[in-house]
């Protein structure tokens, strides 16, 4: 028990250092999180949102965050919103990029 308690504690500490999670509503993947954790991000019924700003779109992510549902085709994106990925329950993947 000890063990996987020590083995889980690192790995949570790893894990922040990829994640900015001061956000109220949303965590933030730091620059490398998908590459190094694209294999085991959620995905059933989830939103990503990527931006290649070079300052943290947080009204952006906001935006987009409340104007995108589940079965509709999305509405005009922010500007700093480049990709979304929507998950539908593991089975169904759709991706839209804005240009």
């Amino acid at each position: 028990m000890m063990r996987w308690r020590r083995e889980n504690e690192r790995a949570v500490a790893e894990y922040s250092l990829w994640v900015d999670s001061d956000l109220p509503s949303y965590r933030v993947g730091l620059p490398g999180f998908f590459s190094r954790y694209a294999d085991c991000v959620d995905s059933s019924w989830v939103k990503f949102y990527v931006s290649d700003a070079a300052q943290l779109p947080v009204h952006g992510f906001d935006e987009a965050s409340g104007a995108l549902g589940w079965f509709e085709a999305p509405p005009a994106m922010p500007a700093d919103i480049c990709l979304i990925v929507r998950d539908i329950d593991g089975a169904y993947w759709d991706l839209f990029f804005s240009g």
